[in-house]
């Protein structure tokens, strides 16, 4: 896992949580409360998840013969 997909991750989700309430976001008085709490529990778990057991969030090219799976794939065949 790169340091540099950690701090995205980290950043991203703590920016989510502390929007819910805080000003400048307030999402929780804007009516967006359940979109951030559906995507902090449901999408962004599975991401943190993939990347914090050494997976890639960057979207790599896939290489045929030896298959690398990245964040994007991963969820794709979580969904589907």
């Amino acid at each position: 896992m790169e340091a540099q997909e950690f701090l995205l991750l980290c950043t991203l989700m703590s920016l989510l949580a502390l929007g819910y309430t805080m000003p400048p976001l307030k999402l929780s008085w804007r009516g967006l409360a359940e979109t951030d709490v559906g995507i902090r529990h449901s999408i962004a778990v599975m991401l943190m998840g993939f990347v914090f057991q050494g997976g890639n969030l960057l979207p790599l090219p896939i290489n045929k013969k030896k298959k690398s799976y990245n964040a994007l794939t991963a969820l794709w065949h979580c969904l589907y």
